[in-house]
C-alpha cells in the first residue's frame, strides 16, 4: 500500500510514519486506522492529527473568533497571550490582533485589512514574533479542502519529525508567506471591548 501510493514522493517507512503522528500527538484510534486514505496517503497522515492536542483544525470562514480562542489556548503554555482588540461587527473577522508574552514583556499588534482575511497570513505573520522555539506549519493535503488544519508544536519537535519522514515531509507540510507583520508596542496595551469575556469564558485562568 504505502510504496503503490501516488502521491507519496519519497515516502518513509510505516514505522517512521507512525513514529511521526505519535510524536506530534495523533490519538491512539487514529494511529490504529492508518491509513484512512488508500489513495491519498498524505491526507492520510493530516487526518490522523485533527484531533491532536496541538493541533488547528477549522472552517475559518464562519467561526473566525472561535478559531483564534484556540490558537491562544495552544499559546498560552508557552506563555503567549492572544486576543482580538477589534473585529468587524458584520463578519467577526478580526481587524486588529493583540500579543503579549514574557509576562508584563514584549507586546505586539497587527491591524488586519480586507474583507475576509486569510487564516495562513494570520498565523505565519504570528510565527515570526513568537518565542524562538515554537513553529506554526499548515498541513498541506487540507488546503485543498474547505478547511484549514495547521499545528502549532516546538521546533525541536518538528525537526525531529522532519527527519523521520525525510522529503515526505514537504509532501505533507506547508509554510507561508504572510504579508501581515506584528510590530511591537510599548504601555498597558488593553482590548477597547470586552472581547475576552465573550471569547474566552472557558480559559478563565487568562484572566488571573
Amino acid at each position: 500500500l504505502l510504496a503503490g501510493n501516488a502521491m507519496s514522493g519519497d515516502l518513509p517507512d510505516r514505522e517512521n510514519i507512525i513514529d511521526a503522528l505519535t510524536l506530534l500527538g495523533a490519538p491512539e484510534d487514529a494511529l490504529g486506522a492508518f491509513p484512512t486514505h488508500a489513495d491519498n496517503l498524505a491526507f492520510s497522515f493530516a487526518d490522523a492529527l485533527v484531533a491532536a492536542p496541538a493541533a488547528i483544525y477549522t472552517d475559518w470562514r464562519f467561526h473566525p473568533g472561535e478559531v483564534l480562542n484556540e490558537v491562544w489556548q495552544r499559546l498560552f503554555p508557552y506563555g503567549v497571550k492572544g486576543m482580538i482588540d477589534e473585529e468587524d461587527e458584520e463578519t467577526g473577522f478580526p481587524k486588529k490582533i493583540i500579543l503579549q508574552y514574557n509576562d508584563v514583556g514584549s507586546r505586539f499588534r497587527v491591524r488586519v485589512k480586507g474583507e475576509e482575511p486569510c487564516l495562513h497570513d494570520i498565523l505565519f505573520a504570528l510565527e515570526k514574533v513568537l518565542p524562538a522555539e515554537l513553529q506554526v506549519l499548515s498541513l498541506l493535503p487540507y488546503e485543498e479542502t474547505d478547511t484549514y488544519l495547521h499545528l502549532i508544536q516546538p521546533a525541536p519537535v518538528f525537526a525531529r519529525v522532519r527527519d523521520l519522514l525525510g522529503p515526505w515531509f514537504s509532501k505533507v507540510f506547508a509554510a507561508h508567506a504572510s504579508p501581515l507583520k506584528f510590530t511591537k508596542t510599548g504601555g498597558n496595551v488593553k482590548p477597547k471591548r470586552n472581547y475576552i469575556k465573550n471569547y474566552l469564558k472557558d480559559a478563565k485562568k487568562w484572566l488571573v
